[in-house]
């Protein structure tokens, strides 16, 4: 019942392993719709979905029309409605991370419906959810990049001798000789008692 999922007799250009089991049965168990066959035109795979309100779709029709995608032309044929590709790298990933992708774009959730205004309305909320994913991604690595600027700067002002910070003076301020240009030693906290200069 899962290898149904992966649609046999589909011609397979590029030499593509067929998916194992284990790795089709999450994608059935999420959505048994959901249909996977080899790309004409690329190495990869070409996740589908059976289409149930498509009413459009007549591969008598579409598929005499000169120059159709052969990609398009199985999906036709199939009954299906493109959903996305998929690398042939992904077997050797868990498929849980697409069952994951795949939900968190699935318009029914989103709280999608049959009506006309359905497909702006999931399509507005998904634009905005991706806005604020966006958002909190840059802010994330902009505060990376702080994390890692702020020591750097003050390992480097250690490294020459620049003062590292100017919101509390050293406890000693003011207390210590200073030397002058002249070489004479006065102290900036208690003045001498007369005009000579210190030995």
């Amino acid at each position: 019942m899962v290898r149904s999922i992966y649609l046999p007799g589909i011609p397979n250009p590029f030499g593509l392993p067929t998916p194992k089991d284990w790795w089709l049965q999450p994608l059935a168990d999420y959505d048994p719709d959901l249909r996977i066959f080899p790309s004409q035109l690329h190495p990869v795979y070409v996740l589908a979905r059976v289409a149930h309100y498509s009413g459009g779709l007549s591969y008598d029709y579409w598929s005499k029309i000169p120059g159709i995608h052969p990609n398009t032309k199985i999906a036709l044929e199939q009954r299906v409605v493109f959903v996305c590709t998929i690398p042939r790298e992904a077997l050797n990933a868990p498929p849980q991370n697409i069952v994951q992708q795949l939900r968190n774009r699935d318009a029914w959730l989103w709280g999608g419906g049959k009506d006309e205004d359905a497909a702006d309305r999931v399509a507005n909320i998904m634009d905005a959810n991706d806005a604020i994913i966006e958002e909190n991604r840059e802010k994330a690595v902009m505060q990376a990049g702080r994390d890692r600027h702020e020591p750097a700067r003050i390992a480097f002002q250690y490294r020459n001798g620049a003062r590292v910070s100017l919101v509390k003076p050293p406890a000693w301020r003011g207390k210590r000789p200073v030397t002058s240009p002249s070489g004479d030693a006065r102290s900036s906290a208690i003045p001498p008692a007369t005009g000579a200069s210190l030995p």
